[in-house]
């Protein structure tokens, strides 16, 4: 939200300039968005990244802030145009929820002639993954991997088939968030060296930047749902679904 200022006292100042579309990237943005929801005059806004989606859990010791986030949007009747949500948990949560999937998005927006096979990066990227194949005819491949809720580390990458399947083919990773970048690194070490690799994700965070994927993908795909400065290297593929 362009409209926030803040007090010397660091208190949020909130104008009454906003649209219907709210980027809800930091923690100011999130808490003006929702001290701003009794006044707003839409039934339903436009929020390209969805905030605590990937707190779809309940954690011991956690706050459940996804619940709590759906819960006061809930109570103010005010819906949302969501993309491409991390899991179906926000859209159960959410009333009046229109989601745009991945699957269109990918479809719509990205040419995938010459990609022999999508690779989902773990098993929550699955069914996503399955869809895309599902409509374009590519095949999937999946990979596994294990985190720990607690510490986020992530541990025991696999590709389940033979990797030599992918020995001098052209292959997309597909999911919908990269914050730092790991899992997407772990992935394309199980790759084959002559295997060409793209990835691509609806949301592109990139919190470590995107020199760390340089040397494991030819190019990155992603969208406009995250405000950031333009790559002009060429390497970030941008394409914009979010109209302002």
């Amino acid at each position: 939200m362009s409209n926030i200022k803040k007090y010397p006292s660091g208190e949020l100042k909130i104008e009454k300039d906003y649209g219907n579309i709210f980027y809800l990237q930091d923690s100011d943005s999130i808490l003006a968005f929702l001290l701003s929801l009794p006044e707003l005059s839409f039934t339903r806004v436009t929020i390209p990244y969805l905030p605590f989606a990937r707190e779809d859990k309940i954690v011991e010791d956690r706050v459940f802030t996804l619940k709590a986030f759906c819960d006061y949007m809930n109570y103010h009747r005010r819906g949302a145009i969501l993309y491409d949500v991390h899991s179906d948990v926000s859209l159960a949560l959410l009333n009046n929820v229109e989601h745009i999937e991945q699957y269109t998005i990918v479809n719509d927006n990205f040419v995938l002639e010459g990609i022999d096979y999508l690779i989902s990066p773990d098993l929550g990227a699955a069914k996503k993954t399955q869809k895309l194949s599902d409509i374009t005819g590519i095949p999937m491949l999946q990979c596994t991997k294990k985190r720990n809720p607690q510490t986020g580390q992530l541990s025991s990458f696999e590709l389940l088939a033979n990797s030599s399947l992918l020995e001098n083919k052209t292959v997309l990773v597909v999911d919908d968030i990269c914050d730092g970048g790991g899992t997407f690194i772990e992935v394309s070490k199980l790759l084959p060296a002559s295997c060409t690799k793209f990835l691509y994700v609806t949301h592109g965070l990139f919190t470590k930047g995107l020199d760390v994927l340089r040397p494991y993908y030819k190019e990155v795909w992603t969208t406009n749902t995250i405000k950031r400065e333009k790559d002009t290297t060429g390497f970030l593929i941008e394409r914009e679904i979010i109209c302002e």
